[in-house]
């Protein structure tokens, strides 16, 4: 119970904190994932693990990034992504699309057991006076299972920003 406490304590105080603007051209992280699956297949189900991301805003008009995730548990999956990002009190809001490349092996990776159509929404939270940002991602792989399932991943980490 306590341990509980001091966990809640802990998010209100990061969700609270002020943030440095959003204006970080790149950054490369690590995290949690877990993820779930509507797959009946063998390995499939609900399937945690790690992962690790990074970003690179691209210079141009338009607040576009590139972004990567390296998602894996029992099998690992490469998810690049191209983002749409929403910058908003200091924090951004992003809305992207890519491909989730699944390595070999029937097992799954939080992103299900093949290559799949990926749409992803995340958010990024700068926190202030460091370079540390809290990074969190939604992402859905479509017919991401041999059995045409649709598989769903949600991050959670941290990572640094340069």
């Amino acid at each position: 119970m306590r341990v509980a406490l001091i966990g809640a304590k802990l998010l209100l105080v990061l969700l609270s904190a002020q943030v440095a603007h959003a204006q970080t051209a790149a950054y490369l992280g690590g995290g949690l994932s877990a993820g779930l699956t509507s797959g009946s297949g063998p390995g499939e189900g609900s399937s945690t693990g790690g992962m690790i991301t990074g970003r690179y805003a691209l210079p141009l008009p338009v607040r576009l990034s590139l972004r990567g995730d390296v998602l894996f548990g029992r099998k690992a999956a490469f998810v690049p992504t191209l983002s749409l990002d929403l910058p908003f009190e200091r924090n951004v809001l992003s809305l992207g699309a890519g491909a989730s490349i699944a390595t070999a092996g029937d097992d799954a990776s939080p992103l299900g057991s093949r290559s799949a159509f990926v749409l992803r929404t995340g958010f990024d939270r700068f926190i202030e006076q460091s370079n540390l940002v809290l990074v969190s991602s939604f992402l859905v792989g479509f017919d991401a299972y041999s059995d045409g399932g649709t598989a769903v991943a949600f991050n959670l980490g941290l990572a640094v920003g340069f």
